[in-house]
């Protein structure tokens, strides 16, 4: 049991991670934000494949400013590991999306791919409600390297992410400069201005999450650990479709 307990940590443990604990972190400044936790669509709280080798545990939160929060921790061992969070602001407010996708390799190698996209990204007050103090957040990052959001996101993005990567064993830095991120986000959003329009803000957050769907790799990952069918209800779920 101890050998298939210790495989099924893989590749997190390579890279220094507690991934279960990372998770309830960032759970944890949720709700410090005032964040309740919400049910799960049916079926959707814990998918297991391959004996357990392979699974996503799902939390799902709402806050004041937001309709849903997504928190996954995904494993597919001893392949890769993830924690996916998505927050979606109710389009009342000029907010951006939240996105982000803390990813392990076999190898134990770590990456962040942390990005406020979509709605309320071309307002004025974007740039000193948002950008400066998520800015300001990513500054920590500098023991870490980091490079440009990904091509196909950049023009949804609000020109304040990155992707962040840990060699092995130093992946913790990771989780703590994401906390940061989150919390710039979220007293960020405290603040927003109310939507000059609804419908543009819905039909820019139908955007990101269409370029998503059409260019990152999670969605073809998850498809061929757990099917087609599970992987298109899993993303409907994260997506707020």
């Amino acid at each position: 049991m101890s050998i298939i307990t210790n495989l099924f940590g893989l590749p997190a443990s390579f890279a220094g991670l507690d991934l279960p604990n990372a998770t309830r972190r960032f759970d944890g400044v949720l709700h410090a934000h005032g964040a309740r936790t919400i049910a799960v669509p049916d079926g959707m709280a814990y998918i297991e494949a391959g004996l357990g080798a392979r699974a996503i545990a799902t939390t799902m939160l709402e806050g004041e400013r937001f309709g849903r929060a997504v928190l996954s921790h995904v494993r597919v061992a001893p392949f890769f590991a993830s924690i996916v969070l998505m927050v979606h602001p109710s389009p009342e407010v000029d907010a951006p999306l939240f996105l982000l996708d803390l990813h392990v390799i076999p190898v134990g190698r770590a990456r962040a791919y942390l990005d406020t996209c979509g709605p309320g990204v071309a307002r004025p007050e974007f740039r000193a409600n948002f950008w400066e103090p998520l800015r300001r957040s990513l500054g920590t990052s500098s023991a870490l390297r980091s490079s440009p959001v990904p091509a196909w996101m950049a023009a949804f993005s609000g020109g304040c992410g990155a992707v962040v990567r840990a060699r092995p064993g130093s992946a913790n830095r990771l989780v703590g400069l994401s906390e940061l991120y989150l919390e710039a986000y979220l007293r960020a959003l405290a603040t927003a201005p109310a939507a000059k329009s609804v419908k543009e803000n819905e039909q820019r957050a139908r955007e990101v999450t269409a370029s998503l769907r059409e260019h990152g790799r999670s969605g073809r990952m998850l498809n061929r650990a757990f099917g087609a069918d599970i992987a298109a209800r899993y993303t409907r779920v994260l997506y707020n479709d």
